[in-house]
């Protein structure tokens, strides 16, 4: 878990892995050496250096972040980034049936802000490979 650099602004950067950790620490059973106890509840806690929907989770880890978002819930600030819409959350939760609340969870007094638009990733990569032909 790593603080936000500016001092205006304290943050809780949190990877989803590690927010999973915070979740089984909290019950006791931490699943990696880099898990924490705190649940980060002074300051917004930020989930977004591995976006939520890239790893699968089963029904124990879900039931446990579930927790750690409910605890958060209407407490303190929570930032998810994710690459899925919320339709598709049941492909990251397979048959855990918390999904439904826990959206509920992020999405009550959430301000959702949509990103569309060409990967600036894949747009690098296009150029790296056009430069290199043009070398060639």
């Amino acid at each position: 878990m790593r603080r936000s650099g500016n001092s205006d602004l304290a943050a809780c950067l949190v990877p989803s892995r590690e927010l999973v950790d915070l979740a089984y620490a909290s019950e006791g059973l931490s699943t990696s050496s880099s898990s924490s106890s705190r649940s980060g509840d002074e300051a917004p806690l930020v989930s977004g250096r591995y976006e939520l929907g890239y790893l699968t989770y089963d029904n124990r880890t879900a039931d446990l972040l579930f927790q750690v978002i409910s605890r958060r819930y209407e407490r303190g600030s929570l930032l998810v980034t994710t690459n899925l819409a919320f339709k598709e959350w049941g492909a990251v939760f397979p048959n855990a049936a918390c999904v439904t609340a826990l959206i509920d969870r992020l999405t009550h007094h959430a301000e959702i802000l949509p990103l569309t638009g060409e990967s600036y990733r894949r747009r690098e990569a296009e150029a790296t490979q056009k430069a290199r032909r043009a070398k060639a």
